[in-house]
């Protein structure tokens, strides 16, 4: 019995000792290191085209957005070629209009409006879609584009032209090319109509409006003429 005690004692004695004769460290060591969240917004825009004609078999509202899925519209537009129409008879002039007068030209126009987040702003143009849009045609039959541009048609002689709906000259800075001050013909080239200026929130469900005027000449054959014009909303930056 004794012996065991003097073991254990002595036991106990080495292990005092061990722990004592240990260094006391309390230094912790750390690194720091820095990670950039970054996120880039790039710039985006839709279009959106309308008019009266757009539930006449091929043809169909048009919606479409860059890049493609980041404005949707609730409507479910798509894309499809807008159109607008209106009947008239020979030695007849139809000018049109937004406001249900009971004129003829009610609803022959179209209607853009654009969605973009862009900062510096947007541009909207238009032009014929080839060569052989810038008149009407119906077969070999033509009402050409409106010679220059003019506050009037002149009864009898066949024309056809566009208008805005406002000068977006005066109110965004830069010239526009198609203004509603005359009817103008169309061309091959791009025609500024709207020369959005830059905001620092973008701009959302913005409308212009173009307006269709046309003349026939007293013999206008019968038939249905048509032309495609194609509208560009190109961001500004």
């Amino acid at each position: 019995m004794s012996k065991s005690t003097k073991i254990i004692a002595a036991l106990g004695v080495v292990a005092g000792l061990g722990v004592a004769a240990l260094p006391a460290f309390t230094y912790a060591a750390s690194v720091d290191g820095n990670a950039e969240v970054i996120v880039e917004v790039s710039p985006a825009i839709s279009l959106a085209i309308t008019g009266n004609n757009d539930d006449a078999a091929g043809f169909g509202k048009f919606f479409e957005s860059d890049p493609s899925g980041v404005y949707t519209d609730a409507t479910g537009l798509s894309t499809n070629t807008s159109s607008s129409k209106v009947s008239m008879a020979p030695n007849q002039i139809v000018e049109g209009q937004d406001s249900d007068s009971g004129a003829t030209g009610y609803g022959f126009l179209s209607t853009l409006t654009v969605n973009t987040n862009s900062k510096g702003g947007y541009t909207l143009n238009v032009k014929a879609a080839t060569a052989a849009d810038v008149d009407l045609t119906s077969g070999t039959d033509t009402i050409p584009a409106i010679a220059t541009a003019a506050t009037n048609f002149t009864q009898g002689t066949a024309a056809w032209g566009i208008k805005a709906d406002d000068d977006y000259s005066i109110t965004e800075g830069t010239q526009a090319a198609i203004k509603n001050d005359k009817w103008y013909p169309v061309s091959i080239t791009d025609q500024l109509i709207r020369p959005a200026v830059a905001s620092s929130t973008g701009y959302a469900n913005q409308a212009t409006k173009i307006y269709y005027g046309v003349a026939t000449d007293d013999a206008q054959p019968t038939g249905t003429y048509q032309g495609t014009l194609t509208y560009t909303a190109a961001t500004a930056n």
